[in-house]
């Protein structure tokens, strides 16, 4: 195996080394400098990409934790691009939408994956059940105060465009909602939702402990601001 290659291991990767990666670019190479590097020396490639992905992520299209960064005086800069990270399996799928050919998300077609967008069996609505049971599952706190069926209708109306859930004049599918809501729904027995809060809401961390986590913006050196 090329040493490339190993990066097509890893379960996840940051939003760097996935820009990277899609731009057939190797990140052993280039990670540690390229927010460092000026725009005009950049690969032609690595900026649009690098957009690509972040807007995703802000977008919420990728199952991830978003971990903010900031600067010395406490001031948000936005999304953490060294720190925020995405499975290797959603971007797949996501370069493969978007018609991005790269070495490192070649993919082997699965005709038994519902959730592969290039299979021929791939159904948007299984698809659409599937994650959105996967995103109140792992961001508990989506369960607070509302039934299972509520909390997968509301991702799903906040992620309808993206599963063909909006109609020709704009407003939401709300019978098709209703369906994939049914499917994903693991509390049959039905019932009034739970007053109670059960999970903790995420807790954003301090300040002083995310600048530890920013690269680039702490390095005094830096004179390329991002």
């Amino acid at each position: 195996m090329e040493a490339w290659e190993y990066w097509k291991l890893l379960d996840n990767l940051n939003i760097v080394q996935a820009a990277l990666m899609a731009a057939n670019l190797n990140p052993s190479e280039w990670e540690h400098e390229i927010e460092r590097t000026r725009p005009e020396d950049l690969p032609n490639a690595y900026l649009p990409l690098r957009t690509l992905i972040l807007n995703a992520v802000n977008r919420g299209l990728f199952l991830t934790d978003i971990v903010d960064s900031y600067d010395e005086d406490g001031q948000n800069l936005g999304t953490c691009v060294t720190r925020t990270t995405i499975s290797r399996k959603e971007l797949i799928e996501f370069f493969a939408e978007k018609k991005v050919r790269s070495v490192y998300f070649e993919m082997d077609i699965d005709p038994l994956d519902p959730q592969n967008r290039k299979s021929e069996f791939y159904s948007e609505k299984l698809d659409a059940a599937i994650k959105a049971w996967k995103a109140v599952t792992i961001e508990k706190h989506r369960l607070n105060k509302c039934t299972p069926k509520q909390a997968i209708e509301t991702w799903l109306k906040e992620n309808a465009r993206e599963y063909g859930l909006i109609k020709n004049d704009g407003a939401l599918n709300e019978k098709g909602i209703d369906e994939i809501s049914k499917v994903a729904n693991w509390q049959l027995r039905g019932g009034a939702p739970s007053i109670v809060a059960k999970y903790p809401l995420p807790q954003p961390v301090a300040p002083e402990i995310r600048r530890a986590k920013i690269s680039f913006l702490d390095d005094p050196d830096s004179d390329v601001p991002f």
